[in-house]
């Protein structure tokens, strides 16, 4: 076990990805984007928004992001426009 106490892959109690509610999908995606591309931070600079979409891509792909909310987010260019269109 981790350091932490968790099993390997998370908490016990962790939710599967069909389990994970659409509104807390949708905002993990934008949070990760708005960290990714905010302002220089102490610990980390900004990235551009090609290499953030190309990290929420990648994430996707490993299963770690819904696959079909971040294609979506990126072929709407949600991320450039400040919202649903």
């Amino acid at each position: 076990m981790p350091a932490s106490g968790d099993p390997p892959g998370g908490t016990a109690e962790a939710l599967r990805a069909g389990e994970i509610p659409i509104p807390s999908r949708i905002m993990t995606i934008c949070d990760i984007f708005d960290a990714l591309t905010a302002s220089d931070r102490l610990y980390k600079k900004a990235v551009s928004q090609e290499t953030s979409l190309g990290i929420l891509e990648e994430e996707a792909r490993q299963g770690m992001l819904d696959p079909w909310m971040v294609r979506s987010f990126v072929d709407e260019k949600v991320w450039s426009t400040g919202g649903v269109r």
